[in-house]
């Protein structure tokens, strides 16, 4: 998707999903998912079955990924606050 981002995702076929979620982690140290020139990965953005408003903040962060100032703030926001801010710039300047 986006050097140094990686997607993990289950869906409740898999077994073990009992509703829908979505994390969006940022690791301590970089580790290496064997994905290529995407790796080494800091940031995981982990989904647990696809709901439309899941589906949307996907949307949201995968063109907002493509935009390199917002991709560098995101990888930079420190607190949950600064990455909300970021993904809702991402979004167009709306709530998410």
């Amino acid at each position: 998707m986006s050097k140094g981002f990686a997607i993990p995702h289950a869906s409740s076929e898999e077994g073990g999903v009992l509703r829908p979620a979505m994390s969006l982690i940022k690791l301590k140290e970089s580790v290496k998912f064997q994905a290529g020139n995407l790796d080494p990965i800091n940031m995981l953005h982990v989904y647990l079955l696809l709901g439309i408003h899941i589906l949307k903040l996907f949307f949201t962060l995968v063109n907002g990924l493509k935009n390199a100032k917002l991709k560098s703030m995101l990888f930079e926001a420190n607190n949950l606050n600064a990455i909300i801010e970021t993904l809702e710039l991402m979004n167009g300047g709306e709530e998410l």
